[in-house]
């Protein structure tokens, strides 16, 4: 698949989502992710587990529906 060719392309890791995305809780996730990488200097896996987790305490998102999706592949 397609995360498999970004992987053969030297791509270090690939975050992925396995169905399609809510828009808004993807900006919520996003916005989560770049964040905890940016101000906790978070790797990417630990910054999309506490965008998860976030989403899970949150009041909108906490349904898996919201958060499940993503998938984080990595050497």
């Amino acid at each position: 698949g397609i995360a498999g060719s970004f992987m053969e392309a030297g791509a270090g890791s690939v975050l992925l989502s396995l169905w399609d995305l809510d828009s808004m809780s993807a900006k919520e996730f996003n916005e989560s992710l770049f964040t905890g990488m940016q101000n906790n200097n978070f790797e990417i896996r630990d910054a999309a587990q506490a965008s998860m987790i976030s989403m899970i305490n949150s009041e909108n998102y906490f349904h898996p529906h919201y958060w499940a999706p993503y998938v984080y592949l990595g050497r």
